[in-house]
C-alpha cells in the first residue's frame, strides 16, 4: 500500500513538473515571438537600406570564421575576406560557408600580408564593412565603416553588456555594423 502511494505521489509529482516544463516553453516561445515582432520592422529596413550587398572584410577569431560568413550572408553582405588571427589548425578544414563561397582567407598574417590581400579583390570588390580585431594590428585604410570585434576590444564594451552571441548578441552586432554602415553612408554624403 505504501509502495502504491509511493508511486502515484512520483506521478503526480512528475505530471506537475512537465506542465511547468510546458508552461516555461510556453513563456519562452510567446517572449521570443514578441521580441521579434518588435524587431523585424527596423531589421527588415536595415537589411535593404545599408546591409543588402554590402561588401565585408572580417578580421577576427578562426573559430567563428563559418558562423560570421553564414550570419553575414543570412544578412545579405557580400564576404569577400576574412583573416584569421590564429592559426590555420583551429579551423582545418575550412567551413563550408567559407569554402563554397571561395572567401579568399589568410591566417596569422601581418599588416602588410593582409594589406595585399585587399589590394589583389578583385573589380567592384572594394570594402563597405571592415569587421576586425584591433589587436591584430591591421590599421586597414579606405573609405569603408569599421566595426571592432572580439576581445579584448578597447573601442567598445565600457559600460553597456555587448555580447555577440545568442539572440541579445545578434541584435546588438545588427545594430553596431548598422550604426557604422550609416555614419560612413551619411559621411559620404556631406
Amino acid at each position: 500500500k505504501e509502495e502504491k502511494k509511493k508511486r502515484k505521489k512520483e506521478k503526480r509529482e512528475g505530471r506537475r513538473k512537465k506542465e511547468e516544463e510546458e508552461g516555461s516553453e510556453t513563456a519562452a516561445t510567446s517572449f521570443i515571438d514578441s521580441e521579434l515582432k518588435q524587431k523585424i520592422p527596423a531589421i527588415q529596413w536595415l537589411l535593404h537600406r545599408y546591409f543588402q550587398d554590402t561588401n565585408v572584410f572580417f578580421v577576427g577569431d578562426p573559430h567563428i570564421f563559418g558562423s560570421a560568413a553564414e550570419f553575414l550572408s543570412e544578412l545579405g553582405c557580400r564576404v569577400i575576406g576574412m583573416v584569421g588571427v590564429g592559426s590555420q589548425v583551429h579551423l582545418d578544414p575550412l567551413p563550408e560557408s567559407i569554402a563554397t563561397r571561395a572567401i579568399p582567407t589568410l591566417f596569422e598574417a601581418n599588416p602588410f600580408a593582409i594589406e595585399a590581400l585587399v589590394e589583389s579583390l578583385p573589380a567592384g570588390s572594394d570594402i563597405d564593412l571592415a569587421i576586425q580585431s584591433h589587436t591584430h594590428g591591421w590599421p586597414g585604410k579606405g573609405d569603408y565603416a569599421t566595426v571592432p570585434f572580439g576581445f579584448a576590444c578597447q573601442w567598445w564594451h565600457a559600460i553597456w553588456d555587448t555580447p555577440y552571441l545568442g539572440f541579445n548578441g545578434a541584435l546588438s552586432f545588427i545594430d553596431r555594423m548598422a550604426n557604422a554602415l550609416m555614419t560612413r553612408f551619411h559621411n559620404q554624403r556631406n
